[in-house]
Order: structure tokens, then sequence, then C-alpha cells
């Protein structure tokens, strides 16, 4: 069944939403989802469904679907699967148009026939299905946070969709961290009805999504989820992590949504072709969205390395060109103004060595100097973001507050410095910091930085920013092409 556009934004711009199964016992799933709703803040109306309360957090109560006000855009589904279908049954019959059925005990759990009934059902009645098998969906521009899990993602240009609930949990929570955005996620669950291509298409169509993600197990229709695929990277990069590929993985993956796993082989040939971008860890969904929410892309492969020390410059060369990245001489005027602020024993080369140097003009003044090169298209600044986080969190009163003001407002005029030269350059810049862990990105005062804990994770991310952008110029996408920020 083919789904329109129109058809799925009525569902994630929904104003008037049911919970069928709703319920005062705050350890049931019926409960957890309405204080989601409630703490969200969503801006439209919530009518709960339970025969037995009156009342539940302050929420007025309906005895059946029957009762219900006439005009609700969507019900939520959280009552045991043996009374799944007549549920659905009564929905159609109210006029309900979509359903996010969060029961399991379908295809997942061996039943698959249990599941094509639901589905005759469901379309008897002109009702489409999220799920069954699903955590719920969020909706950032109604504040609808139909989920099970209690997250609360904050809202942006990212559209993610998960057929894993837990993985979906994590890349919600991962983008909060980060301040990745989200203009819609969706746990697909089974996908028996609404499918991962039918996403895809609305991510595509919708101007505010900037950035597409994906976690897959398996696809029932290949052929549908490529054409939907190339729709979204013919107007923005998608991002995809595939797993269940080995034969345990696989086995996995049936009983976990009962997915359908494809051929490694020709899986990874669909992406080539179709210009999604693979991720290989959970963890890269997010480092890849930061990149292209808030960076332009690379014109090329060739990456400017400026360090704090030799150490991580090396590192860093490998781990480019291990990635397929250059890392190229610099020019002859780049390295005249680089001899003008460091010291004359400096490397005189790519990866550049600022040989520890405490002097953060200095610093800057050779991020930009690389930056600026016509040799280069990217540039990863290795350990200079972070440091004055690093000396204020160090153990014992050892450093004095003045040294740690001075280092503070160092670091923020750095980092100031940087998303200026990002927007002079047009070339995305990375920071790799000296703590453990990541950065705030600094996007929510409007500044382009993205500042990754380690040199591994800014490389796959220029190389992932690169393989889109050669997808693009091949192609002659030129949307992309101008090397404009994706948010």
């Amino acid at each position: 069944m083919s789904i329109s556009d129109r058809d799925l934004a009525r569902l994630f711009s929904a104003k008037r939403v049911a919970l069928i199964g709703a319920s005062a016992n705050p350890v049931k799933w019926g409960s957890i989802i309405l204080s989601n709703i409630r703490l969200g803040h969503f801006n439209g109306q919530v009518f709960p469904v339970n025969p037995r309360e009156k009342e539940i957090q302050g929420y007025k109560v309906y005895p059946d679907v029957a009762s219900l006000p006439d005009g609700v855009d969507l019900a939520v589904i959280a009552v045991p699967a043996s009374v799944v279908m007549e549920t659905i049954r009564e929905c159609g019959y109210k006029g309900i148009p979509f359903a996010i059925v969060i029961s399991a005990g379908f295809r997942e759990a061996g039943n698959p026939d249990k599941e094509n009934a639901l589905v005759e059902a469901a379309r008897a009645s002109n009702v489409k299905i999220v799920g069954p098998n699903t955590m719920g969906i969020f909706s950032g521009g109604t504040g609808l946070h139909a989920l099970m899990p209690p997250v609360r993602p904050p809202v942006g240009g990212f559209a993610f969709l998960s057929q894993s609930g837990n993985i979906g949990t994590q890349t919600l929570a991962l983008g909060g961290i980060n301040q990745v955005g989200f203009r819609y996620y969706v746990s697909s669950g089974n996908e028996a009805d609404l499918a991962i291509h039918d996403y895809l298409d609305f991510f595509a169509s919708d101007p505010e999504v900037k950035v597409v993600g994906a976690y897959i197990e398996g696809v029932t229709d290949g052929r549908a989820f490529y054409e939907a695929a190339k729709r979204v990277t013919g107007k923005k990069p998608l991002v995809i992590y595939k797993s269940g590929e080995s034969m345990e993985g696989a086995r996995a993956a049936g009983s976990h949504c009962g997915a359908m796993a494809s051929s490694p082989r020709i899986f990874q040939g669909a992406l080539d072709q179709a210009g999604i971008v693979r991720a290989y860890g959970t963890e890269h969904i997010v480092d890849f969205a930061r990149a292209f929410l808030y960076l332009p892309l690379p014109k090329g492969l060739r990456v400017g390395i400026v360090s704090w020390g030799g150490g991580w410059g090396v590192v860093t060369t490998d781990l480019c060109r291990k990635a397929g990245l250059q890392v190229p001489r610099l020019d002859q005027e780049t390295l005249e103004k680089l001899d003008k602020v460091l010291p004359e024993y400096w490397s005189r080369g790519n990866p550049v060595d600022l040989v520890g140097s405490l002097d953060l003009n200095a610093h800057m003044k050779a991020l930009e100097a690389v930056a600026l090169s016509p040799n280069v298209d990217a540039v990863l600044t290795l350990g200079t973001i972070g440091g004055a986080t690093l000396i204020k969190n160090s153990s014992g009163s050892v450093f004095g507050r003045a040294l740690i003001a001075a280092a503070e407002a160092a670091d923020a005029a750095f980092r100031e410095r940087i998303s200026d030269l990002i927007e002079k350059s047009r070339k995305p810049i990375i920071g790799v910091s000296m703590k453990n862990e990541d950065l705030q990105d600094g996007s929510s005062s409007g500044q382009r930085l993205v500042v990754y804990s380690s040199p591994e994770r800014g490389v796959r991310a220029i190389a992932a920013m690169a393989k889109y952008q050669s997808f693009c110029k091949a192609r002659g996408l030129n949307a992309w092409l101008g090397n404009e920020p994706a948010a």
C-alpha cells in the first residue's frame, strides 16, 4: 500500500490524540506514555481511554473508543495483543486514521498470522498502523512525546527511524547530550503496515528535516527502500546503521522485530548507489548527524591537521589515510604564515605540530592559515579546545582562580573565532578535546562548532561528509554543492 507524504504529515502533526489503555498504575505503559505526553508539553489535546477510571493525571478519561469526541487524529494503543485487532476496528468506526500499536506479541513472537490479520483489519478499517511492537513516536513540531521511554529530545533538524526501541532511546539520549535536535523520531517496530520507505519519503519531503538517520535490522521491500533512500539523498544526507549481518545477528533480528535481513553485499551496493552514508556503530549515527547539521561539506578529501602535540598528529594522519582521506603538503604561502607564529623548530609540514605552545592566539593564527590554504578541504584541530575545562577540573587546587578564569575566557574566544573561521573559509573545522568526553558544540549559541572526544571520531565524521559530497558532485545535486551548512 502506498502512503502519501500528506498522509504521514497528519500522523506527525496530530493535534488530537487518544491513548487507549491509559492506566493509573505508574508502572504500566499506559501510565508512562501518558506522563511522557503530559511532561513533553504537547500542544494538542489528549483523550485517555479506560473503562474503569474517571480521571488520570488530571485528564478526563473516556470509557471506550466510541465515546471519544470526533476528529481524533491518532490513537496510541497500549492494550494486550489479544484485543488489538478489535481496538483497531473501533478506531476505524470512529474515523481515527492512524494508530501506534505499542503492543507486542505478533510476528516478532512467532505469530505472523496474527499480524497479517491485524493488517487486514486495519486496511479494511482505513487505519494506518505504526508498529506493532513499537516504542512510539516523537514530533518536534507539536511537542508530541508519544513514547514509552522517558526521554526528552531537543527539537531540531534531525529525523530518525529505528527498528529497535532501545537503540532509538539511546540515540535520542545521545542527541540530547550532544545538542542534536530532532524534528521527528519513529520506533517503527515490526513495520507490518507503515514501513521504512514510507517514513523516508516523508522525511525527504519535509524542508524542516535537514538530516535523516535510521537504524535497520532488515527490509521487506528492497526496491521501495532503495527508491525512497534515493529521494532522501537527492535533498539531504541519509545516515544508516545496518545490523543483523551475521548468521546469528540475522536470527536475533528475526526474533526481535520480525525483520528479514538482506545480503550484506547487496545491501552495501544499494547504499553506495543511493549515496547513503553508512554508520558502523550506534554512536556514529549522532556523530555524523552533528557534523552534517552544523558544518559545511568539504569540497574534497584533503585534510589539514593542527595538533597541540606531535602524537595526536601522527595518529590522525594514519587514521585519515585509512579512511580514504588525504593529508596533503601545505603550499608555500601557508608555510610562510605559519613560520611567523610558530617557533623556528616547528615541523614545517602537515600535520602542523604546535609544539605544546600555550599561546592560544598563536594556535588560532596557525589554524586560520591552515583553514585558508588552497590545498586543504577540511581541518581537524587537536587538543586546543577544552584545555580550560581540563585545567578547571584537575584534582586539587593547584591552579589559581585567576588562571582558570583566564583560560576559560581564552577557550570561549577560541571557540567563537573557530565558528567565524568556518563561515569565512566555508570548510568544516572539527575539534578534538583534551578531555575523554564530548564537549558542548556551542550550537545553542549559534556557533557552528563540533567537538569530539577522540581523533577517530573526528576523522570518521569528515570521511562521512566527504563521501556524501562526492555523491552530490557526481550527480549535480546543486542543493549541497554550494557547501552550505545543513542548519
